[in-house]
């Protein structure tokens, strides 16, 4: 082969290739062929992180989210974080290989034709000693070792194994994080990247880890499409002109939660309808509705009505695990006790009798206190009452039930699985942590109105209510 001196190679490059002789035409191939290698190698040496990324990779908080907008740069630095805890070559944590790790992604595809490729282009070919494409494994010869997961793969697959770092790219079912959260061993700790654009809304990330935040433990990061100076400047004016307006540009652009359309109480708006506690004045009608469980707490609201007919909340009762329903009752009876009970309304399916004792929920209710008449469960019909309180400013919250309004903020349409075309709605809401929601639907659906005269004190004996016609429950 022959030997270029640095001389004839400043020749050679200004001279058009059909000049030079054969033997000069393959030495050039092989020096660019090794300049590439060469700079394929180094290319992580040469990673530059971001201005606005910064602060992720040098925080030391055990869960790290990098929550970012489209081509933000987040799969980059998440990728480049990963690969640091794999060599030891963290810049800003005190890192030893070998460690074991995880890289869990939404299915195996995005594995293959995103991840992989872009680990390549950063990971020298040198360190590699190994890779199974059939179980998705890679191996260092440093002795670190990682695997690709699939958030669509079984909870099961998640458990039996201490992992020195899991890196999420794309958020991944809950089940599958609080089962990766229990992976630390005992002579290791385990830290967690998350990176993700939010795009399925204010869901259980939002209130596990976003609301959550606390500085070395849990720590979330913005990552804007715009700050992605590596992206040309046509392409960021091109993605923010084709999300403006839409109903997620504020997490396609700037990774920010956001309230689907699949929110039910879209009118629902803490400034208008929640308030600070203040003393029920005694003529005001006090009505209940429960949702008695078997097997999780039971629930129950209390609301009061105005002479203006408005619905004032001001008690929820959740019971506790495994709490026996007479004192679930007791808790009831102590919130009702003095007031002017106009309705107590249960839901229906608590009216099933038991086939040993033959009697219902109801039944062991009212035996303790707390007597009951079926509520209206018309879901939709509930709803469209809920919906017509909230637009016309007649529903309050009060600011100490905290519980029903997470549950108002979380409450959404089902929708079938799948993305993009292939995501199809479902003509019901989620049944997940709704049940003060539904005690809510029950409240809203009596139609109840201010009537002075046709209410009774309720007592801190049993009291049976006395028998009325309603046009909506036929009691």
């Amino acid at each position: 082969m022959l030997a270029l001196s640095d001389l004839d190679w400043a020749r050679l490059k200004g001279t058009p290739w059909q000049q030079l002789q054969d033997a000069e035409v393959l030495e050039l191939y092989r020096l660019t062929k090794a300049l590439d290698e060469g700079q394929r190698e180094r290319r992580m040496d040469r990673y530059r992180e971001l201005p606005h990324l910064t602060p992720f990779h040098q925080s030391r908080a055990r869960i790290r989210m990098l929550i970012g907008g489209n081509r933000s740069g987040k799969t980059t630095a998440g990728l480049m974080e990963f690969l640091r805890y794999m060599l030891g070559t963290h810049p800003y944590r005190p890192i030893s290989p070998p460690n074991q790790g995880w890289i869990v992604i939404p299915d195996l595809d995005v594995a293959r034709d995103v991840i992989l490729p872009m680990m390549m282009q950063y990971l020298p070919s040198s360190e590699i000693l190994r890779f199974n494409r059939l179980e998705m494994t890679l191996e260092l010869r440093c002795g670190s070792s990682f695997k690709f997961k699939s958030s669509e793969s079984d909870v099961s697959k998640f458990q039996s194994a201490e992992r020195r770092i899991i890196w999420f790219d794309e958020e991944p079912r809950r089940e599958i994080w609080e089962e990766c959260l229990m992976r630390t061993g005992a002579d290791q700790p385990l830290d967690i990247v998350l990176t993700m654009t939010p795009l399925q809304g204010m869901d259980w990330s939002y209130d596990d880890i976003y609301l959550k935040q606390q500085p070395g433990e849990i720590e979330v990061f913005p990552a804007h499409t715009i700050n992605n100076v590596h992206l040309p400047l046509a392409e960021r004016e091109r993605l923010a002109l084709k999300f403006k307006g839409s109903e997620d540009e504020a997490a396609r652009l700037r990774g920010e939660y956001f309230s689907r359309s699949g929110v039910i109480y879209k009118d629902f708006n803490k400034l208008r309808h929640v308030v600070d506690p203040f003393p029920i004045p005694a003529s005001w009608p006090v009505i209940a509705a429960v949702d008695p469980h078997p097997r999780k707490p039971s629930v129950c609201l209390v609301g009061a009505l105005s002479p203006e007919n408005f619905l004032y909340i001001t008690h929820e009762v959740i019971g506790g695990e495994d709490m026996l329903l007479k004192d679930f009752a007791e808790m009831i009876r102590k919130i009702l006790v003095g007031k002017r009970v106009f309705r107590r309304l249960i839901d229906p399916s608590a009216l099933a009798k038991d086939m040993r004792s033959g009697k219902s929920i109801r039944d062991e209710l009212a035996q303790h206190g707390v007597p009951t008449q079926p509520a209206i469960n018309d879901v939709f019909f509930g709803i469209e009452e809920v919906r017509k309180r909230l637009r016309g400013g007649q529903l309050m919250v009060f600011r100490t039930c905290s519980r029903l309004l997470w549950e108002i903020e979380h409450y959404q349409w089902d929708e079938y699985r799948g993305r993009g075309k292939r995501r199809d709605v479902k003509e019901e809401p989620k049944k997940i942590d709704d049940d003060l929601c539904d005690c809510l639907r029950y409240l809203c659906a009596s139609k109840i109105e201010f009537e002075p005269e046709t209410y009774d004190i309720a007592l801190p004996t049993p009291v049976h209510e006395p028998v009325r016609t309603d046009p909506y429950t036929g009691f």
